[in-house]
């Protein structure tokens, strides 16, 4: 039996003790010539004190129901309700169109959201947010595994199709994909500095002053222009070898500052997926079970 149906009987319980006073079963007492004061226990319930107690049963059952809401919200709701956080981008082009899937500082072990799946209300789309590629390299086949996201990381998962063929997750190289190439949300660029790189190649000789000042001038995240025939093959060489995304990998994959807090997922869907208005967009967990969601009005 429900929760609700025992509260509606114990309404009627209190509303018959109400009527009939809770009178006691008592045996007949023998006639007497005097009026008898009947006892507490004996009398009938004013109407005002039928109404309290009709009031206290109410309160009573509304208590209930909303316990009973919370469970039932409890026993649906995920274990990573409260430690997942979402946003939702929307846009008429599905390049430029996300959801932002987060964490804070409070996430102790990473969480696995690959498989978890995004529900419009509206709409009744669904798609299940899949791999990507952890380390992505330029000009070969990449391979790709669950998306992992610890304290303080973001997940975009991108309803259009990626610029360079794959999701990935950025690191302090990244920074060099996006000279070429649009990304949304904008890649995070925090690439070595050219002067920074080992230039021992290049001979610290007079008519390599001109090279060392254009390296110390340098940007990072960018490939510099083709150099003129003024400059050394020494110096040429290093700016084609050693400036650029591949050797950046190679050279510093290894540091401990190397991975940044961003995943690039791809759908790769041709058309946007949400509404700009009325739209509810829902996250469930593996299991089916409700993280979170985000209502746009």
């Amino acid at each position: 039996m429900k929760n609700w149906d025992w509260g509606l009987i114990l309404i009627c319980v209190v509303l018959a003790f109400a009527i009939f006073g809770g009178a006691k079963n008592t045996k007949l007492a023998p006639l007497q010539t005097g009026a008898a004061i009947p006892s507490p226990s004996e009398r009938q319930l004013s109407s005002s004190e039928i109404e309290e107690n009709i009031r206290a049963t109410q309160y009573k059952l509304e208590q209930l129901q909303k316990e009973t809401a919370l469970l039932e919200e409890k026993k649906n709701s995920s274990v990573y309700k409260g430690k997942i956080y979402m946003s939702v981008n929307t846009s008429s082009d599905a390049s430029t169109e996300y959801v932002d899937i987060y964490t804070d500082s409070s996430t102790k072990e990473p969480i696995n959201i690959t498989g978890w799946k995004l529900v419009s209300t509206s709409t009744n789309q669904s798609v299940t947010i899949p791999k990507s590629t952890l380390l992505y390299f330029a000009g070969q086949t990449n391979s790709e595994q669950d998306v992992y996201l610890g304290p303080n990381e973001h997940a975009y998962i991108i309803t259009g199709r990626s610029p360079i063929g794959y999701g990935f997750k950025t690191n302090k190289c990244s920074g060099y994909l996006s000279q070429y190439t649009n990304f949304y949300p904008g890649v995070w660029t925090n690439c070595p500095a050219p002067r920074d790189e080992d230039q021992s190649s290049i001979p610290r000789r007079v008519i390599n002053d001109s090279c060392f000042d254009l390296i110390n001038s340098l940007g990072s995240c960018r490939i510099p222009e083709p150099l003129s025939n003024a400059y050394s093959s020494e110096c040429q060489d290093f700016l084609i070898k050693k400036i650029n995304y591949p050797y950046c990998i190679s050279n510093h994959k290894n540091d401990k500052d190397f991975w940044g807090s961003s995943w690039y997922v791809y759908l790769k869907r041709s058309e946007p997926l949400w509404k700009y208005r009325r739209e509810t967009v829902i996250l469930y967990d593996a299991t089916g079970k409700l993280v979170t969601q985000v209502i746009k009005y």
